[in-house]
C-alpha cells in the first residue's frame, strides 16, 4: 500500500481552499504565494496547519505500517539515556534523560565523590514550560561556580542568554535576540557571544562583563561589540584553545577564512588578527606554550601543518606536516606533550588518528597511526578537557558496530571501553555483514559504496535502499542507525554512494563534484546503483525514489534486471553537530 489523495481531496484545493504553491516549485515568479514570507500574518500559521492536515490524509493508508515502524524502533533503542561522564577540574558533569523524556537532566559531583551528586539543569522541567525550547550552547565558568546557556523557545533561532550561580541557583536571563554560541574568559566574569544581521547571519562577536556574587543575583554591563564582519558572505565564530591562553574568534566563508586572537585571562584586550584572509586559503590555529599551529590550505590543496613561535607570530611559519597527494589533514588538537591530527587516506575513503609527541625541544618523539576497530569504521577523538591528560577519550563506531566511547592510554597502550551504545531485540550487531565496494563512474574514477544487511543474508539479492548526499565536503563516514535495523530486519539491504562532492576521498573529491562539476555526484551515484547490480547485492526491475532524509536515495527492488536508467534525486542540506572540548558536551 502507498500513500494517496483521499477520494474527497484528489481534485479539491489543497490546504483548506488554498491552491498549493509546490507544484509549480518555483515562488520567485509566483507573487501569489509572497505573502507566506511573512511570519506574522496569521494566515501562515493557519495554511501550514491546513497543510499538515491534508499530509495526514494523504498519509492515512500507511498509518498502521508507520506505527509499527515506530513501536519496532522504540523496542530496540535504550529509552533512558546516561550520558558519557566527563571529569573537569573540580566536578564531574553528565547528562540523564528518563524514558519518557524529550530532554535530558543536567548532574554534577565532586571528582572522586559520587555520593554527593545532585542536579543543576533540568532542561525536561524548562521544556515542559514551553511550547518549543531548543538549547543552543552550554558554558561553564572556569571555577565551575557559574553556568551560561542559550535558549530559543519560538524556533527562530534568535537565543535568550541565562546564567546561574551552581548547583540551585536562580536561572537569570541577562539578554535576548542573540546568537546561539558562548565561551568565557578565563578571568571568571567576562562571557563571549554572537549577534545576527537583518538576514541572520552571525555577524559580529560582543563581549558581556559580568558581575558575579555567590547568592546575589548576578548582573551585566553593557555588552561591548569586539569584532564586526561586514561582508555578507562572511559569518562569525569563537572558541577557545585547549591550553586555556587564548580566546580564537573566527571569520569564515565558504572557501576563506581569518582568525583573531584575545588573551583569555585579558579578554578587554583588542582582537589581534593572526593573518589577513586571503581569497581561497583557510586556516585554522591551535596553541602549546611557545608555539602556534596553522592548519590550511594555502599552496596545499589537502591541508597542511606549519608552527610559528608564539612570541612572534608575524614570522614565517615552519612546516611540520607537509601536503600530501593521498591524504587530507583535517584537523589539529594540542596538547601539552603534542598533537592529534584526525587524517583521511584518500585510497581507502577512512579516516585515521594519528598521534605525534614532541619533547621540550620540539624534537618528534613518537609518530604513529591509532589502531581501527575495523575499516571501514568512523574514528574521532572524544571530549578531553585536560590540556596535560595523556588518556585520550575515543568514539568509535561502523555499519555494524554501534557507537562505543573508549579511553586510551598513550603511555601502556591500554584501552578500556567507557560506554556502548545499548541494543535491544532479536537483531543484535552480531548478526549483520558490511562490506564496500568500488563502482567505476563514467569517466573511470573508483566510487567507493558500503553496504550492510544481515549477515544469514549476504550473497543473495536483496532489495537495496541506496543513499547518497555528495555535497559540500559533507562525510558520510559509517554511522550505526537503530532505526536502520527495522529495514534490515525485514531483508531490506542498506547502501552508500561516496559520490563526488562529499568529503569522502578528501579536498579533491570534494572539487570534483562541485559547481561545474556538479554532474559527477549524479553520475557518481547512477554509478553505484549500477555496481550493487552487477554485484548481485541488488537485482532490479525499476528505481523507485524516495526522500526519506536530506539525501539521494533509491529503492532498488529484487526482481529481474532491466537496462540501466536514470531516475530523479532528493537533495536537501544536511546538518551537524560540533561541540568544544571546553564546554558541556551536550551531543553526548
Amino acid at each position: 500500500m502507498k500513500a494517496q489523495p483521499p477520494p474527497h481531496t484528489r481534485d479539491a484545493p489543497s490546504a483548506d481552499g488554498l491552491s498549493s504553491p509546490v507544484s509549480r516549485f518555483r515562488r520567485a515568479e509566483d507573487p501569489e504565494w509572497h505573502w507566506l514570507e511573512n511570519r506574522d500574518d496569521p494566515n501562515v500559521g493557519a495554511f501550514l496547519e491546513a497543510a499538515n492536515r491534508e499530509c495526514r490524509a494523504w498519509m492515512m493508508p500507511l498509518d498502521g505500517l508507520v506505527e509499527r515502524l515506530y513501536h519496532g524502533h522504540l523496542a530496540r533503542r535504550e529509552l533512558a539515556v546516561h550520558g558519557l561522564r566527563t571529569a573537569l577540574d573540580h566536578y564531574t558533569y553528565w547528562s540523564e534523560t528518563a524514558a519518557d523524556a524529550d530532554y535530558p537532566v543536567w548532574w554534577r559531583h565532586p571528582n572522586d565523590r559520587e555520593q554527593e551528586a545532585i542536579p543543576f539543569l533540568d532542561l525536561h522541567a524548562r521544556a515542559e514550560q514551553q511550547r518549543f525550547l531548543e538549547l543552543g550552547d552550554m558554558a561553564l565558568s572556569p571555577d565551575e561556580q557559574w553556568l551560561a546557556w542559550t535558549e530559543d523557545i519560538s524556533g527562530d533561532e534568535r537565543y535568550t542568554l541565562y546564567i546561574k550561580h551552581l548547583p540551585c541557583g536562580e536561572p537569570i536571563a541577562l539578554l535576548d535576540d542573540i546568537g546561539s554560541e558562548l565561551s568565557w574568559a578565563e578571568d571568571n566574569r567576562t562571557l563571549l557571544f554572537t549577534r545576527f544581521d537583518a538576514t541572520q547571519r552571525p555577524d559580529s562577536i560582543w563581549r558581556l562583563p559580568l558581575i558575579l556574587e555567590a547568592g546575589g543575583t548576578p548582573r551585566a554591563d553593557e555588552p561591548t561589540c569586539m569584532l564586526q564582519e561586514a561582508d555578507p558572505e562572511f559569518w562569525v565564530g569563537l572558541g577557545k584553545t585547549r591550553s586555556r591562553e587564548w580566546l580564537v574568534l573566527d571569520c569564515a566563508s565558504k572557501d576563506t577564512s581569518e582568525c583573531y586572537l584575545v588573551p583569555a585571562r585579558d579578554p578587554g584586550v583588542a582582537p589581534c588578527c593572526f593573518r589577513p584572509r586571503e581569497k581561497g586559503v583557510e586556516y585554522g590555529v591551535e596553541h602549546r606554550p611557545g608555539h602556534f599551529y596553522v592548519l590550511h590550505n594555502r599552496g596545499a590543496p589537502h591541508f597542511r601543518l606549519d608552527r610559528v613561535d608564539e612570541a612572534d607570530p608575524g614570522a614565517d611559519w615552519q612546516p611540520l606536516v607537509a601536503n600530501r597527494e593521498n591524504v587530507t589533514l583535517e584537523g589539529v588538537d594540542a596538547f601539552a606533550w603534542g598533537l592529534i591530527l584526525t587524517e583521511r587516506d584518500h585510497r581507502e575513503a577512512q579516516v585515521h588518528v594519528r598521534v605525534i609527541e614532541l619533547d621540550p625541544h620540539h624534537a618528534l618523539t613518537r609518530d604513529e597511526r591509532l589502531p581501527l576497530p575495523e575499516s571501514p569504521c568512523s574514528l574521532m577523538l572524544g571530549d578531553v578537557p585536560h590540556f596535560a591528560s595523556r588518556r585520550l577519550r575515543l568514539r568509535e563506531e561502523s555499519f555494524v558496530m554501534p557507537v562505543r566511547w573508549l579511553e586510551h592510554d598513550l603511555d601502556s597502550g591500554e584501552r578500556r571501553v567507557v560506554k556502548t551504545q545499548t541494543i535491544h531485540g532479536d537483531l543484535q550487531p552480531n548478526d549483520l555483514s558490511s562490506q564496500r565496494i568500488w563502482a567505476t563512474a563514467h569517466d573511470g574514477e573508483r566510487i567507493p559504496v558500503s553496504v550492510v544487511m544481515r549477515a544469514d543474508l549476504a550473497g543473495h539479492p536483496l532489495p537495496t535502499l541506496l543513499y547518497g548526499y555528495g555535497a559540500y565536503g559533507e562525510v558520510l563516514d559509517p554511522w550505526f542507525s537503530v532505526a536502520r535495523l527495522e529495514l534490515l530486519s525485514r531483508g531490506v539491504a542498506f547502501a552508500v554512494a561516496h559520490v563526488r562532492g562529499g568529503g569522502d576521498r578528501g579536498e579533491p573529491w570534494y572539487l570534483a563534484g562541485k559547481m561545474e562539476h556538479k554532474e559527477n555526484s549524479f553520475r557518481d551515484f547512477l554509478a553505484a546503483r549500477n555496481a550493487l547490480v552487477d554485484q548481485a547485492s541488488a537485482t532490479g526491475s525499476a528505481l523507485q525514489p524516495t526522500a526519506p532524509v536530506r539525501a539521494a536515495c533509491w529503492w532498488v527492488p529484487a526482481s529481474t534486471l532491466p537496462p540501466k536508467h536514470s531516475a530523479p534525486l532528493f537533495w536537501t542540506s544536511p546538518s551537524s553537530m560540533s561541540c568544544a572540548p571546553w564546554k558541556i558536551r551536550t551531543c553526548l
